[in-house]
């Protein structure tokens, strides 16, 4: 009697691919692992952002902060603002609302026939950060009530923009000072740029051209692409990366009012080293001033510079290395060699910060409101005190006439 042959045992299903799993588990558990370690870690720099290095969160300031103006291009001037728009700014220093007037600036509406100050420069003059009410051109013209302080500043401008702006609207407006506001800390580096814009023919947008070298973005943006440009973690790794690269290191500082500031001297090292005359980049900014005061003074108008320090600068006294700042050897030059009046405000902002008054944003490098009211009461008193040199008599008066009152 023959015995029949074993029955043939087949694996249940998924048997041989679950025993495959097992034996490579190395395959899957270590991709598996890193992603929930990156998921992890994105968690936690979420909820913690002041993890981030600072060049990290000066990048995730600019790619969360939403809304603002698209300006509209201009063959002369680069770019203006639309008139008459009203956008929230939102990043994670600030909140403030910007409202456009009819002719695309932060003003009041609408402009007068003449205006006794005109002021110009970039967003360090258009109070960037803070509400048009607490920007400092406000808290000027609030505390000279008699006058009328139009601001024609632009954020991302330089210098010989500034010029431009003043001879398309602040010329007609007949002022008898115009404040020149100058910050070393971006108008040093990015004026060439301007020029360069210039020489090929002033092509297009100047933003677009200023930020993506006059390509602009492909609008089928990928959302792979979109979700990595806003990963804390890819953030953080260029931020190191960088670190490796540049030695771009930071310095975060708790102040006596219980303010926190992050400050950081490298971001600037393209600045120094540019920061000398007979630099091109230097070069430029003094022509495009010494352009302005000459076309201030072929119709009367009081010419001022204004030079706005970094808060790196005005916070040296908490960084372990010397920072001399940026405005110095635009102020020998100008005011020495080319005879201008200069207001640096530099001592002013560094005397309240060894108070421990916070002056500026933790992470943005522009002034808070507190160091816009600083601004503000600094030019208002250099204004006042010489105010009859500079045809604005009936400032010191105790009852000075309105606007609708004073001839115009």
């Amino acid at each position: 009697m023959t015995s029949d042959p074993p029955e043939t045992v087949r694996p249940v299903s998924g048997t041989a691919s679950n025993s495959f799993l097992v034996r490579h588990a190395w395959l899957w558990l270590v991709p598996l692992s890193a992603l929930v370690g990156v998921m992890l870690l994105e968690g936690v720099l979420r909820l913690f952002p002041s993890l981030l290095s600072v060049d990290a969160q000066q990048r995730l300031l600019f790619l969360t902060t939403t809304g603002g103006p698209k300006s509209i291009a201009d063959r002369y001037l680069g770019s203006t603002d639309p008139p008459l728009t009203k956008t929230e700014m939102i990043s994670r220093d600030w909140r403030f609302t910007v409202e456009t007037d009819e002719h695309g600036f932060r003003n009041r509406s609408p402009w007068p026939d003449r205006a006794e100050v005109v002021v110009v420069g970039d967003s360090m003059a258009y109070g960037y950060g803070v509400a048009k009410e607490q920007a400092w051109p406000t808290l000027l013209a609030e505390a000279l009530p008699a006058s009328r302080v139009i601001t024609l500043a632009e954020p991302g401008t330089v210098p010989r923009q500034y010029t431009r702006y003043f001879e398309r609207f602040g010329v007609p407006l007949r002022p008898k000072v115009l404040l020149y506001t100058i910050f070393p800390g971006n108008d040093i580096v990015e004026s060439p740029l301007f020029d360069q814009w210039v020489a090929a023919g002033s092509p297009g947008n100047y933003d677009v051209y200023r930020y993506f070298q006059g390509k602009v973005p492909t609008p089928g943006h990928s959302p792979l692409a979109s979700l990595l440009d806003h990963s804390f973690v890819v953030l953080s790794l260029s931020g190191m990366r960088k670190n490796l690269l540049y030695g771009f290191s930071s310095t975060t500082v708790k102040l006596a009012d219980g303010g926190r500031l992050q400050l950081t001297t490298n971001q600037y090292r393209s600045s120094i080293a540019e920061n000398t005359p007979g630099n091109p980049a230097f070069d430029a900014v003094v022509r495009a001033t010494v352009e302005a005061r000459d076309r201030a003074s072929a119709i009367g108008c009081h010419f001022i510079v204004l030079l706005v320090p970094e808060k790196e600068r005005v916070y040296q006294a908490f960084l372990k290395r010397p920072y001399s700042g940026l405005t110095h050897p635009l102020q020998e030059v100008l005011e020495h060699d080319k005879g201008m009046a200069v207001i640096n405000l530099t001592d002013p902002l560094t005397k309240r910060a060894a108070h421990g008054q916070t002056l500026y944003f933790e992470v943005d490098g522009h002034p808070n409101a507190l160091g816009n009211r600083v601004i503000a009461d600094v030019v208002t008193q250099y204004l006042r005190t010489n105010a009859q040199p500079l045809g604005l008599e009936d400032w010191n008066q105790a009852n000075p006439p309105s606007d609708l009152a004073r001839a115009r």
